[in-house]
């Protein structure tokens, strides 16, 4: 019979990462997602704020075109806060974006 033997290391590495936690904490610097995921995670938080801006506006709109909002009042200022919070994280989370800059290389005669 043949043992298969595998290198075992340390369970920890796996969790460990470059930034230190006590320097994060210290310096205030929130994980940033690498590369492209970050890019594509950020550009989606905004795509739902958006939309659940538009949703809860058009709901709240209705609710007090029809003059529901007085008899269903908690339902009402539920969708308020969900129209404030979406609005917030539509606005909040652009920043937040890496930017790209396009530069020409040296030698291609672009100027």
């Amino acid at each position: 019979m043949t043992e298969q033997s595998r290198a075992v290391g340390d369970p920890t590495k796996v969790f460990t990462t470059s930034l230190d936690v006590t320097q994060r904490a210290a310096t205030g610097n929130s994980v940033m997602l690498p590369g492209a995921a970050g890019f594509y995670f950020q550009s989606m938080v905004i795509v739902i704020g958006i939309a659940g801006t538009a949703t809860n506006a058009l709901i709240v709109y209705a609710m007090v075109a029809s003059g529901e909002h007085k008899t269903h009042v908690l339902i009402c200022n539920q969708n308020v806060l969900d129209l404030v919070s979406c609005f917030c994280l539509a606005v909040i989370t652009p920043p937040r974006l890496p930017t790209f800059v396009l530069l020409a290389p040296p030698d291609t005669g672009c100027a």
